[in-house]
């Protein structure tokens, strides 16, 4: 695992690793190299957050590398301070993470905003909640067929184009795409369910997307203000949108709603400035205020 740094001054630089799942163990022998010629092994007694690595820097830009790790370990953030796992998050330029990591926890991430490039090991099986929340400089990432699930607000905050979700996910959280403005296209797997509330708020930029047949519902403000969003179909499974579910949504001119659905929430289509008719289904027992 290699995490690249670039200090303004001269600090204590510091972050943490942890346990994978199900693992309780207090002790963790590891190697660092820290980059300016300093070379640790050490055992690490875990903490409050987890194992904690920490290493006194002159400013400059230097490669940490984090190898012999005795087990399989997660990417941790401080999840009592909602900080990331990094002391000084802006630092962070590009992590490559090795076959070891397994899981990425909550806010592993969290305000990365100088992050431009990470390599997820294909042994990763899941993406915390905020776990690259606001890592503003993040273009593109790519998700292995290890990952099963996305928590919530994960991916949110980023200037991601595209991104490709791989089949092995069934579950991506609420607001895991919120305010991501530059977003184009996104695929969403076919194992999927759910649709959460405020997933793609605000992406501004995403065009087109693809609801897969399995989704039953699809949640409060999921595409609220997508404002490029032009068409989309909603498959026959789905019986509920909930409110604001295409609010501000003023290039939609055109949407299907499948003959199951019972509901349309408050403001689900307000403000559809440009959404010249709508077939209401034979089963709608109720349409929301504002709808």
């Amino acid at each position: 695992t290699y995490i690249e740094i670039n200090l303004d001054s001269d600090v204590e630089f510091s972050f943490y690793i942890g346990n994978k799942p199900s693992d309780n163990q207090t002790t963790m022998t590891c190697t660092v190299d820290w980059g300016d010629d300093t070379i640790e092994t050490k055992t690490i007694t875990k903490d409050t957050y987890g194992f904690k690595l920490a290493h006194n820097y002159v400013a400059g830009s230097y490669k940490i590398e984090l190898y012999d790790v005795e087990r399989d370990y997660s990417i941790v953030g401080d999840v009592t301070n909602t900080k990331s796992l990094i002391s000084h998050p802006s630092s962070v330029k590009r992590v490559v993470l090795g076959d070891d990591v397994v899981n990425i926890s909550t806010r592993a991430f969290f305000e990365c905003t100088s992050l431009t490039s990470i390599y997820i090991s294909k042994r990763v099986t899941s993406i915390g909640f905020m776990g690259f929340n606001s890592c503003t400089s993040l273009k593109s990432i790519n998700i292995p067929e290890s990952v099963t699930s996305i928590g919530g607000w994960s991916l949110s905050g980023g200037i991601f184009v595209s991104v490709y979700i791989p089949e092995s996910v069934t579950y991506i959280g609420d607001g895991a795409f919120y305010l991501c403005p530059s977003l184009k296209s996104i695929y969403l797997p076919k194992g999927i369910t759910s649709i959460g509330p405020n997933a793609f708020y605000k992406c501004y930029s995403l065009k087109s997307i693809d609801i897969p047949e399995k989704i039953t519902s699809i949640g409060g403000g999921a595409f609220d203000s997508c404002r490029s969003l032009t068409s989309i179909d909603i498959p026959e499974g789905v019986t509920t949108i909930n409110n604001q579910a295409f609010y501000n949504c003023t290039s939609l001119k055109s949407i299907y709603l499948p003959k199951g659905i019972t509901s349309i929430g408050l403001n689900a289509f307000a403000y559809c400035t440009s959404l010249k008719s709508i077939d209401i289904p034979e089963k709608i027992t109720s349409i929301g205020g504002g709808a």
